[in-house]
């Protein structure tokens, strides 16, 4: 019993991890590993979310860690574990 609960928890945990990185990389367009505030900004229009151009840039600023130049892995992660 524990073993079917290991692997079912260990499978669910893979699929997370596996939709999180599709996510990103749906915003990363170009593959570098940052998301510029162009690709934050096309990604949110993409998803049709109704953000004035001021709330992206202020969703933009908010979710880049140490003023970097853009969203990183790590940064989107954190923003998901924070929402």
């Amino acid at each position: 019993m524990f073993l079917t609960f290991f692997l079912f928890q260990k499978s669910f945990i893979n699929r997370a991890i596996s939709n999180v990185r599709r996510a990103f990389a749906a915003f990363d367009k170009n593959g570098d590993g940052i998301i510029s505030q162009d690709e934050f900004r096309s990604g949110c229009r993409r998803l049709d979310l109704a953000l004035s151009e001021i709330q992206i840039t202020a969703c933009f600023d908010v979710l880049r860690s140490n003023n970097n130049s853009g969203i990183n892995y790590n940064d989107f992660t954190t923003a998901l574990q924070n929402r």
